[in-house]
């Protein structure tokens, strides 16, 4: 299984629930060897930043506290990543940056953040979305030693697909049931796979992605359970994905919402 249908896979399902940003965890630990992980919320710049999670390995629920504490009151004033954000504002575009322990100028950030849990280094992926701009923060431990080259290229091959899930979960986050307009569903399933899919495997597709049974989408569209099978192992075989999972990991990889 790739990358990305892995990712699909096991967070597409948990999108908006509250086990989301555990499960996103365990991926990454799990595909790249993170071993700590924050994301924040710029908020647009209108209060100081927001922690939508925090966790991972070698920190301990004091340190974790404390430090969460110094970048959100006073560290992610010099965050050369919150300044990025700050100066491009709506011109932001989803892109993965390497900080290592040495590269950070300031004294006090370097031990607070580097030193007092001995991360050597980090992976940042700045996230632009309609309302804010999140920050998210892969770290590693000296025991696991820096990021290989691979595996930080891997982090950018699929960096727009996690940007895309955050985004997502935290537009879903809260809400007790999801709603998919099928019309909706549709028109972006068009736009991406009109080249590739045919109508009848584009009706198909949207039904799955809504929620349809197999069932439901025969009497939908008023053909046979086989028919419905033989579009649908079509569709996926064009697109390369194998379950519905991976359908809604192809729709939020290539950015375009489907809204609720």
């Amino acid at each position: 299984m790739s990358m990305k249908a892995y990712i699909s896979d096991k967070l597409v399902a948990v999108l908006g629930e509250p086990e989301f940003y555990s499960t996103f965890m365990e991926s990454l630990q799990f595909l790249f060897g993170v071993d700590y992980c924050t994301l924040f919320d710029y908020s647009k710049y209108q209060s100081n930043p927001k922690t939508l999670f925090s966790g991972g390995d070698f920190v301990s629920e004091g340190d974790s506290a404390d430090i969460d504490v110094l970048y959100r009151s006073k560290f992610f004033k010099i965050d050369p990543l919150y300044m990025l954000a700050r100066l491009k504002n709506d011109s932001l575009s989803s892109a993965v940056y390497r900080t290592c322990r040495n590269d950070v100028v300031n004294a006090h950030y370097r031990k607070e953040v580097y030193d007092r849990t001995q991360f050597l280094e980090k992976a940042s992926i700045l996230i632009p979305s309609m309302k804010s701009i999140y920050c998210l923060n892969l770290y590693r431990h000296k025991n696991r030693g820096i990021y290989e080259p691979s595996t930080f290229k891997n982090i950018q091959d699929v960096s727009s697909l996690l940007s895309s899930l955050v985004i997502k979960h935290e537009d879903l986050k809260g809400q007790q049931s999801r709603k998919f307009d099928l019309s909706a569903i549709f028109q972006c399933l068009n736009h991406i796979c009109h080249h590739v899919l045919t109508p009848r495997e584009l009706e198909v597709c949207a039904r799955i992605v809504r929620g349809y049974s197999s069932e439901g989408i025969s009497l939908d569209l008023g053909i046979s359970i086989n028919t419905v099978h033989t579009h649908r192992r079509q569709a996926y075989k064009k697109l390369g994905i194998g379950t519905q999972n991976q359908l809604f990991g192809f729709l939020y990889e290539n950015r375009f919402s489907v809204m609720s």
